[in-house]
């Protein structure tokens, strides 16, 4: 239920229950997702600390519906609720959602956006054989999607990262449809100020340029009203625009729009840059990003600073940004499957969004590109993680990342220590888990990446404060936990 729906029933209530003589007690909406009070490099949602892990997905986003060319998985007959139920047996609770205003239709990837941001009035026909828009008018079914589609998501303890702005929409064949082309409004708007084929100076460059900035401001504060009743929204404003300063500019923007509404969310700066002229320059260094007001940050290998995050990532802790970190695969590696990756990942403190092209939906179909064992293989080592982050863990603020040994040979672990471990054992040698209590019952298992399943568990009595534990392959995670937690 969204928030201020809550709030309102508390009222009614209260004032029923006042007529009636009853007592009812008045219960607080929740809260936002926040970042974690006690440890930083996680969230805090409903209560309880929270690791997110999840997909970045084009295929099922928040404005493409039913389309033209293919079949709709988040569209309004069902397939929303298969694609979150889908998630939610696999214990993910985070989808990145990329907008589309337009697509071209010649291209099943892409699709169409339907429906569309802006009311498609005419007069006139645009690049695509329909009304032109009236961007003035926005339209209110988009916005109904969006509230649906975030409603259903918190049913089920779903984060919803909404990015606002599309920056590909803005040139090549979907330039072409785009509504902010002078061929498609009705409004004499054209975001491509300088003739180049690409509209990302007039539009995107708006709050230096001024030229479309009412229109722009105008839908950011639609979504922001839609969206802000709801506690499992963070908002992505704008992903891979090559400048800072404009990323910089819109989150100040929402940010002062939204201060004076009920809720107040987070605000993640994606690294990445694709310029005007077509180019994709270079990333956002990792002084520019810490310099940032956003709330959440993602990383990646191209932004000099941020280190070996590609392959061996360093502790998210030591990169001092105080603030939730959030290993952006699109921007690592975009076809990475390798299971043994997301467990360092894991286990140095990053957040990690699996990055889904939209390809194989339309080469396998719903049924079986969700039933793809490679797939699959490295969505069911994400389940894992995140039950035992969100779930088993007795209290994921104190499950601190260490790359060292003196809590785990493997450099791979967190831990509470005396009380609970987590190690990655990339090898099948022998390791030793330290900082035990000594004479104590701990329970344990063996996760294999392999076959992303438990293979075994049992429990140990320690004698002294170290046990020697060996695993039964390579590619391993134990999970020690102290009996009586």
């Amino acid at each position: 239920m969204p928030q201020y729906k809550l709030r309102v029933a508390i009222v009614l209530a209260a004032f029923i229950g006042l007529m009636s003589g009853l007592i009812f007690v008045a219960y607080e909406p929740v809260a936002p997702i926040a970042k974690d009070a006690t440890n930083p490099l996680y969230f805090t949602y409903k209560g309880s600390p929270l690791y997110l892990v999840g997909h970045q997905n084009f295929r099922p986003n928040v404005t493409q519906a039913t389309g033209r060319d293919m079949e709709a998985i988040m569209d309004v007959e069902g397939d929303l609720d298969k694609y979150l139920d889908y998630l939610a047996e696999r214990n993910m609770n985070n989808i990145r959602l990329w907008p589309y205003f337009t697509g071209d239709p010649s291209n099943p990837v892409q699709g169409y956006s339907d429906p569309p941001v802006w009311q498609r009035t005419g007069p006139g026909t645009g690049n695509d054989g329909l009304l032109k828009y009236d961007l003035t008018l926005l339209n209110q079914e988009y916005f109904d999607r969006v509230s649906e589609i975030c409603a259903k998501a918190e049913d089920r303890d779903i984060i919803i990262t909404i990015l606002f702005w599309d920056v590909y929409g803005m040139q090549g064949n979907r330039w072409t449809n785009n509504p902010l082309n002078p061929d498609n409004n009705i409004n004499n708007i054209d975001a491509d100020s300088n003739n180049n084929g690409r509209g990302l100076d007039g539009f995107l460059d708006s709050p230096r340029s001024g030229a479309a900035t009412a229109i722009q401001t105008a839908f950011e504060e639609k979504m922001i009203d839609t969206v802000n009743p709801y506690p499992n929204v963070i908002y992505e404003l704008i992903n891979e625009y090559a400048e800072l300063d404009l990323p910089e500019a819109v989150i100040t923007r929402a940010a002062a729009y939204e201060a004076g509404k009920d809720q107040q969310h987070m605000i993640m700066l994606s690294t990445g840059g694709l310029a005007d002229n077509g180019t994709y320059p270079h990333d956002f260094d990792k002084t520019e990003m810490l310099a940032s007001s956003a709330d959440v940050l993602t990383v990646a290998p191209g932004a000099s600073g941020w280190g070996t995050v590609d392959t061996t990532p360093p502790l998210a802790s030591r990169q001092g940004a105080n603030r939730p970190l959030v290993a952006d695969m699109d921007h690592i590696d975009a076809g990475l499957r390798d299971n043994a990756y997301f467990w360092r990942v894991f286990t140095r403190g990053y957040h990690y969004v699996l990055y889904e092209s939209a390809a194989p939906y339309v080469d396998l179909g719903w049924e079986g590109y969700m039933t793809d064992a490679t797939e699959d293989l490295h969505r069911q080592n994400m389940s894992y993680a995140g039950s035992l982050a969100n779930t088993r863990f007795e209290n994921l603020s104190n499950m601190i990342p260490d790359d060292g040994t003196s809590v785990a040979d493997t450099t791979f672990v967190m831990a509470d220590v005396a009380d609970e471990y987590l190690v990655f054992s990339p090898l099948s040698s022998r390791f030793d888990v330290k900082q035990l209590l000594n004479a104590t019952n701990y329970d344990f298992e063996w996760f294999n990446l392999a076959t992303g399943t438990v293979v075994s568990t049992g429990s140990i009595l320690t004698s002294g404060t170290t046990h020697t534990f060996s695993p039964p392959g390579t590619e391993y995670v134990l999970y020690l936990r102290r009996q009586g937690l």
